[in-house]
């Protein structure tokens, strides 16, 4: 089944896209650790996507009206080598022109049930930030 790439709203027929105007903020392939400097300020949109992820592992979250807010992110999952759980965890906020790193937080669970700290670096990559307004 194709899903149209057009939509009617009242008496104009409207692309998906004009409907949700998406800007790509910031985009690093490799990912970048640390304060992510933003292509455009934070405030001009309605929400926020940000890319994430560590170790081979994936995520995504979406902020609404994100300027000024702090933003949790966390990577967790279970290591091939050894069956470790692994969580890492950091903080972010965005503002204005900048996703700004706070502090991080690392804590994993052997196959014996004991928690482990493995220190407060910063392991998480940003890939991408994109930014919408309607």
């Amino acid at each position: 089944m194709k899903i149209s790439e057009n939509i009617k709203v009242g008496d104009t027929e409207k692309t998906l896209k004009s409907l949700f105007k998406q800007h790509i903020l910031f985009e690093n392939s490799n990912g970048e650790m640390g304060t992510i400097n933003l292509a455009d300020n934070i405030a001009n949109y309605d929400a926020a996507e940000i890319f994430y992820g560590c170790d081979g592992y994936y995520y995504f979250e979406k902020i609404e009206n994100p300027n000024g807010k702090n933003i949790g992110l966390m990577t967790p999952y279970v290591s091939d080598v050894n069956s470790n759980l692994y969580l890492y965890t950091s903080s972010y906020k965005f503002n204005n022109n900048q996703l700004r790193f706070q502090k991080a937080s690392n804590v994993g669970i052997n196959d014996s049930n004991n928690i482990f700290d493995f220190g407060s670096d910063s392991y998480i990559r940003i890939y991408k930030i994109i930014a919408y307004k309607s």
